[in-house]
């Protein structure tokens, strides 16, 4: 088996075939020619340069990316989820997205969400969440729902940031706003 270029003598264009050559012998087990058939495989080649570039632009979005199947379970995480989370794939695959709960949105919080998911195929929304040593942390999270050719749903992609930053640097100006800087007292 083997791949080669060709180029086509009628109109010139070039395609990458899958070849499998074997030679044909007489009884004698003289050579009497060889036996090719091929396979164009230049679509199925680019569109695999193409899943291998964009799983390389997902793992190095600052962005963390974390992706369920229908039933919630996680299936996929890339670095930037490990990095915020502290979470390494290994230790996700497999569970809900439950284990990172922090106990601040109630369960009514989150059947508003699935609720929003289900009837728009999207939520994006502030959430606070629990890394994996134990702090508590608000992250900005967007949940968009990854549907099959016949439009049912086949997967849920969670893509989120860590807003700790900007949320103290809110929590800063609102005091500066609203707090004499050198008493410390309500303006």
């Amino acid at each position: 088996i083997n791949e080669e270029w060709v180029t086509f003598a009628d109109d010139g264009h070039r395609a990458l075939l899958e070849t499998i050559k074997t030679p044909m012998r007489d009884h004698d087990g003289r050579l009497i020619g060889v036996l090719g058939i091929a396979r164009d495989i230049t679509e199925r080649r680019a569109d695999e340069e193409k899943l291998r570039f964009l799983a390389r632009v997902v793992d190095s979005a600052a962005e963390a990316f974390m992706v369920t199947d229908t039933q919630g379970n996680i299936v996929a995480v890339n670095s930037a989820f490990t990095a915020i989370t502290g979470y390494d794939e290994a230790e996700v695959v497999g569970k809900t997205p439950a284990i990172f709960k922090s106990g601040r949105q109630d369960r009514a919080f989150y059947q508003q969400m699935w609720s929003s998911v289900q009837a728009t195929g999207y939520w994006e929304g502030e959430i606070w969440d629990r890394r994996k040593d134990g702090m508590i942390y608000p992250k900005w999270l967007t949940i968009t729902t990854v549907r099959d050719a016949s439009n049912q749903p086949t997967h849920y992609v969670a893509a989120f940031t860590d807003i700790t930053e900007r949320k103290a640097a809110d929590e800063r100006i609102h005091h500066l706003a609203f707090y004499d800087p050198l008493t410390g007292l309500p303006n």
